[in-house]
């Protein structure tokens, strides 16, 4: 796991991707705290999970990063 802390931005995907082959267990919020949407864009191209900390302030949340998550799962 690493956890990033908010310190990637979109022209990061790349690097990001990189860590897929770590195999890692999750990255822990690589983008801004209040970009849902893009998190959802980032799993999508990503294998390792993203995971989401600080940000989530409603049980309802992160459903969509979950669903993006099994959508390209399958």
């Amino acid at each position: 796991m690493v956890d990033a802390n908010s310190s990637y931005r979109r022209e990061d995907w790349p690097l990001l991707k990189q860590l897929d082959s770590f195999y890692l267990m999750m990255i822990e919020q690589p983008l801004g705290w209040d970009d849902l949407f893009a998190h959802i864009e980032l799993q999508k191209k990503l294998a390792t999970p993203i995971c989401l900390d600080e940000c989530i302030h409603a049980y309802s949340m992160p459903k969509p990063l979950h669903m993006a998550r099994a959508k390209s799962s399958t």
